[in-house]
């Protein structure tokens, strides 16, 4: 074999590295996670910084990228071909032509990129060759920029934001696993977004395991249960636990008991508040809120008692469990769980 023909296949290789190298980097700032990167950068250290200088001219390291992926991967086609003809002739040209593709496709797309998606220190490592790659290809990216630029005026960019919901999520996912903000933090912030998809039925307390009055109860009774239960509020039914006809607050009820120990239980009862099982959770403590009312009594379609939603049971969804002292009227249990 000719020494220029090692000479050829030596620029082949470099060719396909090049493209590797092109593809691999393009995917890894791409996916680069920006919350780690930006703490790094904050301890004033090299490589980050350089990084977070290609993130910010992001377009003209991706120009950078597509005129070095272009340059290699026509060179290695038509040093392949050379090779192809001065060995073969004309006879494998077509052969030459598909296994050069499956090569590139291989070998300079789908392993580099499998390899550089989310490899945070590769990103690094590659960080001040790209820069340099940037600065040397800049007259070709900034004339590449500029037709870029006029032809996006006549296709305007649409209103919709940045980021969608999912990647928000990703991001506060980023986070709290970079320890970027507390566990506390986070569980408070992940929880806040999932409450629009919450419904009744995935907080109520279940009608079964519920503390309910029945009307016909003894004061003493009713006395004892408070006691025991600690809460503010009890539902009151009539008959069955499907026939709630009020609720009743343990303030009016030891107020008028004081004063009359034979009042009539049904004149101070509260008038209920029914929701539906899939009534989200956030419109549910807007009602409650704006009806000032405290506790809501779950119902299905055929008038069947599910259970009981608090607005304490809604709040606990939204920011973990709230401890209560039972002594402190400010701090009384409302649900009776």
């Amino acid at each position: 074999m000719a020494s220029d023909s090692w000479i050829l296949i030596f620029a082949l290789l470099l060719f396909l590295l090049g493209a590797s190298y092109c593809a691999a980097t393009e995917i890894s700032y791409s996916s680069i996670n920006k919350i780690k990167l930006k703490n790094q950068a904050d301890n004033n250290d090299k490589k980050a910084l350089t990084a977070t200088y290609i993130l910010k001219n992001f377009d003209s390291a991706l120009v950078a990228l597509l005129i070095g992926n272009n340059l290699t991967h026509n060179g290695f086609a038509a040093v392949a071909t050379i090779l192809s003809t001065r060995h073969f002739g004309n006879k494998y040209l077509t052969l030459t032509t598909l296994m050069s593709t499956l090569i590139v496709f291989l070998f300079s797309e789908m392993i580099p990129k499998s390899f550089g998606k989310s490899n945070y220190n590769y990103a690094l490592k590659v960080a001040f060759s790209l820069r340099t790659l940037m600065k040397i290809l800049k007259p070709f990216s900034l004339f590449f920029m500029g037709i870029s630029t006029l032809v996006s005026k006549f296709f305007p960019p649409s209103d919709e934001p940045e980021i969608n919901e999912e990647e928000f999520f990703q991001i506060v996912q980023n986070v709290g696993e970079e320890g970027v903000i507390s566990k506390r933090d986070h569980k408070l912030i992940s929880s806040a977004l999932n409450f629009d998809n919450k419904k009744a039925k995935d907080v109520y307390t279940p009608i079964e395991d519920g503390i309910l009055i029945d009307i016909s109860t003894g004061k003493k009774e009713i006395i004892n249960t408070i006691k025991n239960t600690g809460f503010s509020r009890y539902p009151v039914f009539e008959g069955e636990k499907d026939n709630i006809v009020g609720v009743l607050q343990t303030k009016e009820f030891y107020k008028n008991y004081f004063q009359n120990p034979d009042f009539n239980l049904h004149s101070i009862l509260l008038k209920p508040y029914f929701a539906g099982p899939e009534m989200v959770i956030d419109d549910l403590m807007n009602e409650l809120s704006a009806n000032k009312i405290h506790m809501s009594m779950v119902v299905d379609d055929n008038g069947n008692h599910l259970g009981i939603v608090t607005l304490n049971d809604i709040l606990e969804e939204l920011i973990g469990e709230i401890k209560e002292n039972k002594n402190d009227d400010s701090e009384e249990k409302e649900e009776s769980k």
